[in-house]
């Protein structure tokens, strides 16, 4: 949780839609080297958005 302080992101929370979940994912701090610096989520392989759909439902 702190990490989530010290960067002003919003926690999860109940009724967050996967859309909510995964923009805030995508939006991590851009400071710090490669060693120290906080990574948020990617996706490598650019889904659609179906795809995405699939994987969410996968889960």
């Amino acid at each position: 949780m702190d990490l989530f302080a010290k960067y002003g992101v919003q926690l999860p929370h109940d009724g967050m839609i996967w859309r909510e979940i995964i923009d805030t994912a995508c939006h991590p701090p851009t400071d710090g080297d490669k060693k120290t610096r906080v990574y948020g989520f990617g996706d490598p392989y650019s889904l659609s958005w179906e795809n995405w759909v699939f994987t969410i439902i996968s889960t």
